[in-house]
């Protein structure tokens, strides 16, 4: 209650480092303190038993600041340092801090840099604001001509990987454009068909065609079914699902159970025989409508059937 809670608080039992808390007359190491019993527990920011308490080197154990490979350093602090409790982080001669919290830096960098990620630069015309400076005005990346035609010019800062000044006092890096891979300075055209397998397999009669990533008609790849195949399904790259003659869209492994096949891209529905006199399955097993060519499918009266177990059976 209040009162207990008062005199735990005004408590002076424990060591410097540990304080008081609300135990029990049952508890081997409480302490009897006024109407009430109290144990030590060590502060936040130390360890130990009761009452033999050390600091915590956080610097050490928990490696809360920009590590030494980025310019940061670490200085642990008293956990009850008035300005930086428990540690505190800061950056090193010749670098400069780019976001902080209450304990100092939590990002180092280059003067000059942004936390703009430099892996992948912004295309923004305008350098994003850091902590330490203002945005500063950059010419627009559409109009640079300082990289090779398959590659762009794309924002970065000074002292980061592949990154030169433009000559205007703008520094750039090349990147490769989408559908090229290399270093920004050697692109070469990215064969999609071996690297994404973007469009219908070979098994399911489709094929795949690497094209120049600036073409007009079907830029990166295109897709398409081979002879003796149809396209049932289609985007901007051309096939998606292939298919025979006559196939639908409708999921061999849980096909739909209305008596008329689904419509397909290359045609209307085919009226077929009502499956629910179908005979042709086992007992715990329903006929369900299939197409020519898929799994355990077979011609039934001219219609290609499956069959799969009822529900509440499996098999």
């Amino acid at each position: 209650d209040e009162d207990r809670s008062d005199i735990v608080e005004n408590c002076m039992s424990c060591p410097n480092d540990s304080i008081c808390v609300l135990s029990s007359m049952n508890v081997s190491t409480a302490i009897a303190f006024e109407e009430i019993y109290v144990e030590c527990e060590c502060k936040p920011g130390y360890s130990g038993e009761r009452i033999r308490c050390e600091e915590i080197d956080e610097c050490i154990t928990e490696f809360p600041c920009p590590l030494n490979e980025t310019g940061g350093f670490c200085v642990d602090t008293d956990p009850d340092d008035d300005e930086f409790p428990f540690y505190k982080c800061g950056c090193k001669n010749g670098f400069v801090t780019l976001a902080a919290d209450e304990h100092g830096a939590t990002v180092c960098g280059l003067p000059g840099d942004t936390l703009v990620p430099t892996f992948m630069p912004s295309r923004a015309d305008t350098l994003m604001p850091s902590i330490t400076g203002s945005p500063t005005p950059v010419p627009p990346i559409a109009n640079c001509t300082a990289c090779p035609e398959k590659s762009e010019c794309a924002l970065s800062t000074p002292g980061a990987p592949s990154a030169f000044d433009n000559g205007e006092g703008v520094f750039i890096v090349c990147l490769c454009k989408e559908g090229y891979t290399g270093d920004g300075w050697r692109c070469e055209d990215m064969n999609e068909c071996e690297t994404e397998f973007p469009c219908p397999s070979n098994e399911t009669g489709g094929f795949c065609v690497d094209t120049d990533p600036d073409d007009d008609e079907f830029p990166f790849y295109k897709c398409g079914c081979k002879n003796g195949f149809v396209t049932l399904a289609a985007d901007e790259h051309g096939a998606t699902v292939c298919g025979l003659p006559g196939d639908t869209l409708v999921p061999t492994f849980m096909p739909s159970r209305a008596d008329t096949l689904m419509p397909s891209i290359t045609g209307s529905p085919t009226p077929v025989p009502s499956i629910a006199d179908c005979t042709a399955c086992p007992k715990n097993s329903k006929c369900v409508l299939s197409s020519p060519g898929a799994p355990s499918a077979f011609d039934s009266d001219g219609v290609f059937i499956v069959c799969l177990c009822k529900e509440g059976y499996t098999g």
